[in-house]
């Protein structure tokens, strides 16, 4: 259901996460720093929940470098298409967009906002002299596009207003509704339906999601693109992830940091 222009290949899988604990306090929920109110979300559509879709964005283009607005306009215009605000598309669930923003990249972000982004300005959840590994506070700076930048992601768990959370990287487009994702997440708490099954969920070499024994937390897809000759883990692709928003599990990721 996603095209991604660095994703990696189509095979997934399923965190089962622990049973939930209670619900965190609505002051936990992320707030955008100054900025403007958000587009509604999608009024007047029969939505039976609101989605969040986050982007993290930890830098501003440099001198010639590509527009943010463009890949930001395109993915919430496929999203919309993949939406109940687009009734052909035959989805059940709303969405609401937030852009996660590193400090570095708050100067760049009115064209973010104007493309119907709620805009987040959030530092990383551990600074880098706090980290516990020697290797990983040493490394992490040069690692990847975005060295310890990369973790501002992590605060799509605490975007705890809605139910689910789809964080995107910003190169990529929705190609149908998700509903099948969503079904099994939230269905398969209230009952044992066709859809809380999550029948129509594809995973990795046809392993069953059901019959479990606690709530499905998150999906994720596996980075092949990314693997090296011989390694014996595949690892994550970070830019699609399914997530339910939790503080418990955003303090989890950070201690583990």
């Amino acid at each position: 259901a996603v095209l991604g222009a660095g994703a990696g290949a189509g095979a997934g899988g399923v965190l089962r996460g622990r049973q939930p604990g209670p619900a965190p306090p609505a002051s936990s929920s992320a707030s955008s720093a100054g900025s403007p109110a958000s587009p509604p979300d999608a009024p007047g559509d029969p939505a039976v929940a609101v989605v969040g879709y986050a982007v993290s964005l930890t830098g501003c283009p440099g001198p010639g470098g590509d527009s943010l607005a463009d890949g930001a306009a395109v993915l919430r215009h496929s999203i919309h298409l993949s939406s109940a605000a687009h009734p052909p598309s035959g989805s059940r669930y709303g969405y609401r967009m937030y852009a996660i923003v590193h400090p570095d990249a708050k100067d760049c972000m009115a064209e973010v906002e104007r493309a119907g982004y709620e805009v987040l300005i959030r530092d990383v959840p551990v600074p880098v002299a706090e980290i516990g590994g020697k290797f990983l506070r040493e490394k992490v700076g040069s690692n990847g596009c975005c060295g310890e930048r990369e973790y501002v992601k992590l605060h799509a768990y605490t975007l705890v207003r809605h139910p689910v959370v789809v964080h995107l990287d910003l190169d990529t487009v929705v190609l149908r509704p998700m509903d099948a994702l969503f079904d099994a997440m939230l269905e398969g708490e209230r009952g044992t339906g066709a859809r809380a099954r999550g029948g129509d969920v594809p995973v990795m070499f046809g392993a069953p999601i059901f019959p479990r024994d606690r709530p499905i937390d998150a999906f994720f897809t596996r980075d092949y693109n990314m693997v090296k000759a011989g390694r014996k883990h595949v690892g994550v692709q970070g830019g699609f992830l399914v997530l339910r928003p939790s503080m418990e599990a955003y303090r989890a990721y950070s201690d583990v940091i």
